[in-house]
Parts: C-alpha cells; structure tokens; sequence
C-alpha cells in the first residue's frame, strides 16, 4: 500500500471518478442547501432512519435474515443519495442480494467456503453483465445493532462505486491499450481491495455520514481493512500513507493516525505465520512513550470492524 505517484495520476483512470465524488463529499455540511439542492434530500434522511429503527426491531427479534431485499432497497437507494451522489446505484431492485447465516466454523457446511460465509459481507461486480452481488452477515455476533448493519453496507457500496468505476475505465479485461492503467488500477485497489482507493473514500464517507445524522458512531472497518490489506500484500507502508488514510485537518487526528499505524504494525509483529509478517516499505518508527502509550493502545483496541473481510470477527474484549 502507498500513495500514488505523479506517473500513476496521469495513467489513472478510477482515481478522478473517486477525487470528483470525495470533493463533493467534503463540502461543509448544510442540511438546508443540501436539500434545496437535491429534491430527493430530505426523504433520504426520513428513509434512513426510518429503516434504521426498522432493522434494530429485526435484530432485536433476531430475525434479521427474513428481512426482505425489498425492504432494504430504499435503504441503499437513500445512502446512495446521502453520500455517492446518486452513482452507479440506480439498478439496486436488480442487485443479488441474501444473508449470511453461519456464525461459528463449525456451522459452514460440505460445499461452502468459510471465507465468504463467516463475514460481515461481502460484494461482486460481474464485469460481464453489470450484474451486483451483495451479501450481509444477519448474526448478531457479526451485527448487534442497526448502526453496524448500516456500516457494513456504506462498506460494501464503497466498493461498488470503485468497481463500476473500473468498468467505466474499461479496465475490464487487461489489453494492450490499457495496461498502464490496469496496473494502476490494480496497484490503487489493492490485493483485496482494500488499498488507497477504498481508505480514501471510505474516510470521507464515514464522515458525511457522522454530519448527517449527528453521530461518530459510524464504522466502515478502515481499521480492519487496512489491517487485512498490509496481511494480505505482507507490507506495510509507510507513515505518510496513514497520515493520509487516517488523519485530517483536525486536533489530534495526527496523532490518531500514528496510532493506527502502530496498532498494525503490532498485529504484523504478533501474526504466528512467519510468512504473513509484514515487512515495512519505508521504516519510521513510533515512539508513543511520550503520549500516554498506554491509553494509546487501548484506543486502537477499541476500534470495531463493521465490515472488513475477515474470516472470524474479532471479539469486543
């Protein structure tokens, strides 16, 4: 994972598609100039919330899973409007959509795949018909209220959006034509999508998301994503991509960012599998002792994944 180069900018073809969508996005919030601006503004945040209290009614029955697509679709179609713009999303009715139900190993039967079903979700754009597949883990070990269900989902979309606009780019199918491009797009999207795209706009949507509706409770799993990117590649950058990933022009929001980079440079030392020990691309080492070390830590510990692909969640202990 790293920052893109100027070479990279000039053969990148997502990267304007996410700058156009992330400088909407850091538009100082103003409900009332929103919703003059977008006649669809106001009713989004009704639907929203509206479908919030509906889906912790779900979860509290622990009936998730009979949900129904129909149910969820004005849901995403709000979102969509709320924090992508009304992109790329407009065929959800059409999206493949279903639960994932197994919440321990031992539950995955003869023929499925444990990575993809002990997950918060996960999503695929088939690049041949356009088609979108969307899965979402209906266990309240996975989802214990409707926030997170919510964050997952925010999640999952970012990714949508980044592949449709892959396929925008026709990166599609690796040419002649293209192959610098692909291999920025590859390079940007990272090993499991993951990378600089995905962090970047993840952050801002996060953020629209807070303004919105008043919170900072919203979790799209930066933490956990970037985490299983670094195991993944077996890299792990450096400051000045973390700097970038998970600070801004905020107090403090430095110092957040080191912490994160320390808290996953910790994960990479403690990984038993020698082989997914991460080595770092450009070493600059964190000195924390000075900055209460140990409040520090437990903060990173604290941070929740709502969604990152991991096979087993990490416990809230």
């Amino acid at each position: 994972m790293s920052l893109p180069t100027d070479e990279e900018r000039g053969n990148d073809r997502v990267g304007p598609h996410i700058d156009k969508l992330v400088d909407w996005l850091k538009i100082p919030y103003n409900s009332t100039q929103f919703e003059a601006s977008n006649p669809r503004w106001a009713d989004a945040i009704q639907t929203v919330e509206r479908l919030q209290r509906q889906i912790e009614d779900y979860i509290n029955r622990e009936v998730l899973s009979k949900m129904s697509w129909s149910e969820l679709v004005p849901l995403v179609q709000a979102l969509c409007t709320l924090c992508f713009q009304d992109k790329f999303m407009k065929q959800v009715h059409n999206w493949d959509f279903g639960w994932l139900v197994r919440a321990r190993p031992e539950e995955v039967q003869e023929g499925e795949d444990a990575e993809y079903e002990l997950i918060f979700g996960w999503m695929h754009l088939n690049h041949t018909d356009g088609k979108t597949t969307l899965r979402l883990h209906s266990h309240a070990q996975f989802h214990p209220n409707a926030i997170g269900l919510l964050g997952t989902m925010l999640h999952e979309m970012v990714h949508v959006f980044i592949y449709n606009c892959r396929k925008v780019g026709e990166l599609d199918v690796r040419t002649s034509q293209n192959d610098a491009a692909y291999s920025v797009f590859d390079k940007l999207d990272g090993q499991t999508g993951h990378g600089y795209y995905f962090l970047r706009l993840a952050r801002e949507v996060e953020t629209r998301f807070n303004e919105i509706f008043s919170l900072k409770s919203i979790d799209l799993g930066r933490f956990e994503a970037a985490d299983y990117e670094c195991q993944e590649t077996g890299n792990l950058s450096d400051m000045a991509y973390f700097t970038q990933m998970f600070g801004d022009n905020s107090p403090g929001q430095e110092f957040a960012a080191r912490i994160v980079w320390a808290g996953i440079k910790q994960r990479h030392r403690e990984r038993p599998n020698p082989e997914r020990q991460a080595t770092v691309v450009n070493p600059d080492e964190i000195d924390l002792s000075l900055e209460d070390n140990e409040d520090a830590t437990a903060g990173v510990e604290r941070i929740g994944s709502s969604s990152a692909k991991r096979v087993v969640p990490r416990s809230n202990a």
